[in-house]
């Protein structure tokens, strides 16, 4: 069957579950975006929150206000620019789950949608590319961060992008979900040799694990406790450099260009159990001289990028631009 034939006969099967203009939806508060795109209404505390003078600027991930899926089906959501109506049955037929969705962040400027913001399209990687030359490209997407005034800067150093800007949705642009029929599994799972043999060879250093574990379940415990003292629009307790000296798992960065600005961080542990890696969920704080000027929990700072701005240098290069990144330019926040 040819590709149109399987995108007619899905969109037949499966039509959008929802489809709005997005000037339909600015304006308009959190539960009522939410009512209209057919999603649960998003925690504030999933938000990555800003004050900015008198204003609370709230930016939710993309996929926060995201449809629910029907039962038996799996979704995607896309935007449409006018004109582009005949390319929404390919949605279901083309782009299986998981696929990086094109809304990145919806933002609230006082409980009412202010903009929504596009994400960047991902380039195709060099065709005649070695699996080397491929590791260091996928390394180096990272550095494709909005969210850095310059690159080597903290993020969130200048002020949040704002719809005047590129990068933003267009008010007759459609907000389209499609879905399609969820494949079933087919058959039991061979056994995995190459796997054991890989878990074999970690055996030793499963001696690591009972202490990584428990530095995990100290953080999980103590993180949320300083996270929830740095109150929003607020002085630090005691000032930054004070609030950060002696604590395990915090760390106090300041902007190399602007060191009145900083980014205080605070490892929040992580639920993986039988993994070696270094990496931490992490809240992220930005404060102003001292005083706390947005917030952003461990899922915004990751959708967002936040954590990944962190390890672009000033070349705009993905790497160890700071400590707790990682030789391959991770925030692991783990070191």
């Amino acid at each position: 069957m040819s590709l149109v034939a399987i995108a007619a006969a899905a969109l037949l099967q499966s039509p959008p579950v929802s489809e709005i203009a997005v000037g339909d939806l600015l304006g308009r508060s959190r539960a009522e975006v939410a009512g209209l795109l057919g999603a649960r209404e998003p925690s504030p505390s999933a938000a990555l929150t800003r004050v900015e003078g008198d204003r609370i600027v709230e930016v939710f991930t993309g996929a926060s206000l995201y449809p629910d899926w029907p039962a038996g089906q799996t979704c995607i959501t896309r935007l449409f620019a006018p004109g582009e109506e005949g390319l929404q049955p390919l949605i279901a037929a083309v782009f299986p789950p998981p696929h990086r969705a094109q809304v990145h962040a919806w933002i609230f400027e006082g409980d009412h949608l202010a903009a929504i913001r596009v994400a960047r399209p991902r380039p195709s990687p060099p065709p005649t590319a070695t699996p080397g030359e491929l590791k260091a490209w996928a390394i180096q997407q990272g550095a494709r961060n909005g969210w850095m005034a310059e690159p080597g800067r903290l993020p969130l150093a200048s002020d949040l992008p704002t719809a005047s800007d590129e990068g933003f949705a267009a008010e007759t642009d459609r907000i389209v979900t499609a879905c399609r029929p969820r494949s079933q599994s087919s058959g039991p799972r061979p056994f995995d040799d190459a796997g054991l043999v890989q878990g074999l060879a970690l055996l030793p250093f499963a001696v690591a694990l009972p202490g990584l574990n428990a530095e995990r379940d100290r953080a999980a415990r103590e993180g949320p406790a300083l996270m929830a003292r740095l109150a929003l629009g607020e002085p630090v307790p005691g000032g930054a450099s004070a609030f950060v000296a002696g604590l395990r798992g915090v760390r106090l960065y300041r902007d190399p260009e602007d060191l009145d600005y900083g980014v205080i961080v605070i490892s929040l542990g992580w639920d993986e159990r039988n993994n070696l890696s270094r990496y931490n969920d992490v809240g992220m704080v930005g404060v102003r001289g001292d005083r706390v000027v947005w917030k952003a929990g461990p899922g915004a700072a990751e959708a967002l990028g936040l954590r990944q701005a962190m390890c672009v240098d000033a070349a705009g290069r993905v790497g160890q631009a700071r400590p707790g990144c990682s030789n391959t330019g991770q925030f692991t926040f783990g070191d």
